[in-house]
């Protein structure tokens, strides 16, 4: 009986054991799967939110500031779909569901600055955005008698990363054969492919990242079977220069050159053990394909964009990204028969073209020049454009233009350039304390030329120019451009304070000319990107006094600033007018054009690139685009005069008007002979504050910190 007892005692303990590890185990059970609930809740509403900015806050880095939903439309996407509407969600019970900011809450300024972080596979590791953050929360519970509500919370990233973080940015493959010593001062990122084959020593300073591959050699047309695009080792020349990447951990150049002479062979990305030697070579400086770098978007609509193919050398105008360039048209008639995008504008058209970011627009027609203003309606889309009269715009555009040869466009069967002058120091003069433009009497606009009352914007620095007279498809051709003159009556560049002229920003279809220093002190010993230190150099400046946006201060008269056009070209200080004309002698040319001064330009660049020829060989530069070096296009005999640039280079199209294939340089061709290069990535600009009006900004969507309880 005694043993019987202790039997049914143990029995009933081990039922009394089995149970409650039953309802421990159905518990745990139970709070994993509110924990699956809670976030699937969560991810649902971060792709709700996601969904929402696509398609109500298309991208458009022009007209305004980033833009991203309000809180209360954030609030309606908790009440309007409750996750529980989801079937696979129905099991669940939901309670304290929310989407809200946490940067900035209860502000209409809902961005901060942030740091994407530098060791990110991100293509954008690094870079500096303006952060807005929305922080996802949802508690659940499971069905079940033992159920406990679980909470997940998640937030959620909107970055807005301004394209000018990089010395040189380009959307199609890129190219770059220096045949003298260059270095590039910054990021590198190329949507393609990246051929190199340096002829002298090449230098960069700041990270490498390409979404395709990173390849030794010129870049070539294999005809064979579908044909594709090759990269063959040069035998033009056996001279091969260092190409060096700095390793970002010991602050290093590391050579992916091996060998010497004409046996040097170099370390590229079809060597088998790429993805990992490459780690090991430059710690993380040099990154492709294979370690999950991707495309970097351009910031236009998805319509505009959807049938963009970057990286072939079009025939036509056909390239999606060089309407962003475009002359507007906000009706049919006003379309320009040669642009790639025909009709009028639609709404992702105006937010595509630059065009419709300016301020004033001045469209040259014939021999008559127009200076016009922009009409908007309540969502802030153009209507029109009205002509109005600028005080002195006699002097702002002479009527009276150059014609100027340019060699560079010498495959061009018409390389003779009509151009249009702009004097920026009497467009200054045009504009008031308060932003306002000047009539002829130097009252403030309020009128527009036929005397119909308007209100006129005020000035926000972005200038757009077209000549629609375009016709460089024969001997007798028409090509236009737009000449750009920044020096003041006293020598140096035209200045103004800031609360003027906050920035400049210059936008064509059109080639641009620069000619002179522009928005520079013409030292390039002293430059914005510049140490702080005192006795500087070229290579190596001191830093300058410069804009300062919380203050309004300006003392050096240098200001945020950008030229966007189809090509941009450079003349030197030295640049005499009276070699425009000068179609006699091809030698007299070349000598006239000889540059005694060197020249600064502090400015970001977005331009077109020639394509590569399909008929160039792995032999032979002729027919290629000329490479990063030859970036910023040149006309004269620069000898040992040095051009500096301090800013951003970057790409997204194809050239369109200045289309020429490069030819190599020299005066036994007379095109013409490059100066010593020193090309450095402003890092004003690492400041949101101190970028020029209507900067393109990528738009990144980021997973940030993530917690349950």
């Amino acid at each position: 009986m005694a043993f019987v007892a202790i039997l049914s005692v143990l029995l009933g303990a081990l039922l009394q054991w089995t149970g409650t590890e039953t309802v421990q185990v159905t518990r745990r059970q139970l709070r994993i799967s509110s924990f699956y609930g809670a976030e699937a809740a969560v991810r649902r509403s971060m792709a709700q939110v996601q969904q929402l900015i696509v398609k109500n806050y298309p991208l458009n880095g022009y007209v305004s500031g980033p833009t991203a939903p309000t809180q209360s439309a954030l609030n309606s996407l908790v009440s309007g779909s409750p996750p529980s509407s989801v079937k696979a969600l129905t099991n669940f019970t939901f309670n304290a569901v929310s989407i809200g900011y946490i940067t900035n809450a209860g502000s209409t300024n809902i961005f901060m600055s942030s740091q994407i972080p530098p060791d990110s596979t991100d293509a954008l590791a690094g870079l500096y955005a303006i952060r807005g953050t929305i922080r996802c929360s949802a508690t659940a519970t499971s069905p079940g008698r033992y159920s406990v509500p679980k909470t997940v919370q998640q937030d959620f990233y909107i970055d807005y990363i301004p394209i000018f973080q990089y010395a040189v940015f380009y959307n199609m493959d890129s190219e770059v054969f220096n045949a003298e010593a260059m270095t590039i001062n910054g990021k590198v990122h190329v949507n393609g492919t990246l051929y190199f084959a340096p002829l002298a020593n090449l230098n960069i300073n700041g990270n490498l990242t390409c979404a395709k591959e990173v390849w030794y050699g010129l870049k070539y047309w294999n005809s064979s079977g579908s044909g594709s695009w090759q990269t063959g080792v040069p035998t033009w020349n056996s001279t091969k220069g260092d190409f060096n990447v700095k390793n970002p951990v010991s602050g290093a150049y590391v050579n992916a050159r091996s060998g010497s002479g004409s046996s040097s062979t170099y370390y590229d990305s079809k060597a088998g053990d790429w993805d990992t030697g490459s780690v090991t070579r430059w710690n993380g400086g040099v990154k492709n394909t294979d370690h999950g770098i991707g495309t970097i978007t351009p910031p236009l609509p998805d319509s505009v964009i959807s049938s963009s193919n970057p990286n072939q050398p079009y025939a036509g105008f056909n390239n999606p990204y060089h309407v962003m360039i475009e002359a507007p048209a906000t009706t049919t008639a006003d379309n320009i028969s040669w642009s790639i995008n025909t009709g009028a504008d639609n709404a992702d058209k105006q937010k595509a073209k630059m065009a419709y970011s300016a301020s004033l627009v001045i469209h040259r027609s014939g021999t008559n020049v127009y200076f016009k203003v922009p009409m908007r309606d309540s969502n802030g889309n153009v209507t029109s454009f009205k002509t109005v009269n600028l005080l002195n715009q006699a002097q702002i555009v002479p009527k009276a233009t150059a014609t100027v040869r340019d060699q560079r466009e010498y495959l061009m069967d018409n390389n003779k350039i009509t151009m249009t002058e702009l004097y920026l120091e009497h467009l200054y003069a045009a504009v008031n304390s308060s932003g306002q433009f000047l009539g002829p009497g130097g009252a403030p606009i309020t009128t527009d030329a036929g005397g119909t009352a308007i209100t006129t914007p005020t000035f926000n620095g972005v200038i757009y120019f077209y000549d629609d007279n375009y016709n460089g498809t024969s001997s007798s051709g028409r090509r236009p451009g737009l000449r750009v003159d920044d020096k003041s009556s006293s020598g140096g560049s035209a200045t103004k304070s800031a609360t003027q002229v906050p920035s400049i920003s210059l936008v064509s279809e059109n080639p641009v000319y620069v000619i002179g220093h522009f928005n520079a002190d013409g030292n390039l010993n002293t430059a914005p990107e510049g140490t702080g230190s005192s006795g500087g150099s070229a290579s190596s400046p001191s830093k300058e006094a410069s804009y300062d946006p919380s203050t309004g201060s300006n003392p050096s008269g240098i200001k945020p600033a950008m030229i966007v056009a189809d090509a941009v070209s450079f003349m030197s200080a030295s640049w005499s007018r009276a070699s425009d004309d000068d179609y006699s002698s091809m030698s007299t040319l070349w000598s006239r054009r000889a540059v005694s001064t060197s020249t600064e330009v502090n400015a970001a660049i977005i331009a077109g690139a020639s394509t590569t020829s399909k008929t160039a060989t792995a032999s032979s530069s002729s027919g290629t685009t000329g490479g990063i070096n030859n970036f910023p296009r040149f006309m004269e005999n620069w000898g040992s005069c040095s051009f500096k640039i301090s800013g951003s280079m970057v790409s997204l199209f194809y050239s369109q008007q200045a289309k020429s294939y490069y030819k190599t340089s020299g005066t036994g061709n007379y095109v013409f002979d490059p100066p010593v290069r020193y090309y450095a990535f402003n890092t004003e600009y690492l400041d949101p504050n101190k970028l020029p009006k209507g900067t393109p900004v990528v738009r990144r969507f980021a997973n940030g910190l993530w917690s349950k309880n």
